[in-house]
């Protein structure tokens, strides 16, 4: 009868047992499964992304303005030294800096298992260190690309530059960034017990380089205009200044100059105030330029021609409703035509054409020329200035706004007025 207990506890001991390798079986091979799977694809493979190069930034001539050159760099991986004071050492006369320096790199990055030791090396610190490499573990040479910039700040806010992981941040580089980056490759590698490649398992995609640009801009004008333009903003002592060439019958852009500018290359080291567009972000009251616009909308609406007669009042002219207007430096002057109010810049006489217009032609006219709309130029960041809609109008709006008052625009905006003046009325989008 004891033997019997016995047996019956030693067959309800292997019965549980069995039951739990069951349900440890169960558990392992359904509910961890993935998560098992996952692990050994860690552990046996390894994925590899091949950058692509980032396209090529051409002026119109074809001069470069931006390009990517492959640069290597020498990595070390703090986990994987298996005799730390040996490898700093031997790394000492490649890298060209002391063992010290080099374990102080090592040990204060926020990456252990990627610190830069090195980076753009020569070929000769290249043959140096493939012929130690194979006697230290936990270093290498990994193969990238550095953008460069060889004109410099001359068309910095065209441009634009690119961030720490070469991606677009500001100018044609974030604009175009979609076209430019390219597409990286991606393979799938067999690894040993100690992580070193086999053989390639899969390609997942090839890498595609970048798509280059040829733009607008010619170097030349460019650099003409820079050059002009920097002479004139250092004399003055001004806060800042902009130039535009353009084509006023494509809206090609052929310069574009915003000062201060910087060096798209060293975009770090630049104040950031600098790296913001004047043209197209900073609006301004426009004063008397605005005023062949304005007259040539008012002879679009047939309210008069270059030859009306309009009396300036001798100076001063009041009224009820837009209060006293007077001209510039205290000038003077009598019954004269449009075509003479624009050349002597009369406030009285745009106020008197304003007047003529009325809120609705002025604004509809404003509004064919694009003021208070953005330009819609192929860049990033474009402001649209300020036209308040008729409603916010007063009897001051009709009177002021001729002549460049209570508006305001982008430079960019202005020069596509201008150009629409010049090429005969045809509408333009800047490019």
């Amino acid at each position: 009868m004891k033997n019997i207990r016995i047996l019956i506890v030693i067959f309800a001991m292997l019965a549980m047992a069995l039951v739990g390798m069951i349900a440890r079986c169960f558990y392992l091979q359904h509910i961890k499964a993935d998560d098992l799977r996952q692990q050994s694809k860690r552990a046996q493979q390894t994925v590899i992304i091949d950058k692509p190069c980032r396209g090529l930034i051409l002026d119109s001539r074809g001069r470069v303005l931006a390009a990517s050159n492959r640069v290597e760099t020498i990595y070390a991986d703090r986990t994987a030294i298996d005799d730390f004071e040996r490898t700093c050492t031997t790394l000492e006369p490649i890298l060209r800096t002391r063992a010290d320096d080099i374990a102080n790199m090592i040990n204060e990055s926020k990456n252990p298992g990627f610190t830069k030791l090195a980076v753009a090396i020569d070929s000769a610190q290249r043959a140096e260190f493939l012929s130690i490499k194979p006697r230290l573990k936990g270093v290498g040479i990994i193969s990238d690309y550095t953008r460069q910039y060889p004109s410099g700040p001359v068309a910095s806010h065209v441009i634009g530059f690119t961030d720490f992981d070469g991606i677009g941040a500001a100018g044609i580089e974030l604009e175009y960034n979609k076209y430019l980056k390219g597409t990286p490759g991606k393979y799938v590698f067999y690894l040993d017990s100690a992580r070193r490649l086999l053989r390639i398992k899969e390609e997942k995609n090839a890498v595609v380089d970048g798509t280059g640009l040829i733009l607008t801009i010619d170097s030349a004008i460019q650099q003409f205009a820079r050059a002009a333009l920097y002479k004139q903003w250092k004399a003055y002592q001004a806060e800042s200044a902009v130039a535009i060439v353009m084509d006023p019958y494509s809206g090609a852009i052929l310069a574009m100059v915003s000062l201060p500018d910087y060096d798209p290359a060293h975009v770090g080291d630049a104040d950031r105030d600098t790296w913001r567009n004047r043209i197209l972000t900073d609006p301004y009251e426009p004063g008397s330029i605005f005023k062949p616009i304005v007259v040539a909308a008012a002879i679009d609406a047939g309210v008069l021609s270059g030859n009306t007669i309009v009396n300036c009042e001798n100076g001063s002219y009041s009224g009820k409703g837009f209060g006293t207007i007077g001209e510039y430096n205290h000038h003077r002057y009598g019954s004269i035509t449009v075509k003479q109010i624009l050349v002597v810049s009369s406030n009285i006489g745009m106020a008197k054409i304003g007047q003529k217009m009325g809120k609705k032609k002025l604004y509809d006219g404003l509004k064919l020329f694009g003021i208070g709309t953005p330009t819609g130029i192929d860049l990033p960041g474009e402001g649209t200035g300020v036209l308040w809609p008729q409603s916010r109008w007063t009897g001051y709006s009709v009177t002021r706004i001729p002549y460049g008052q209570e508006v305001s625009v982008t430079a960019l905006q202005i020069a596509r007025a201008y150009c629409i003046l010049a090429n005969g009325g045809r509408p333009i989008r800047p490019y």
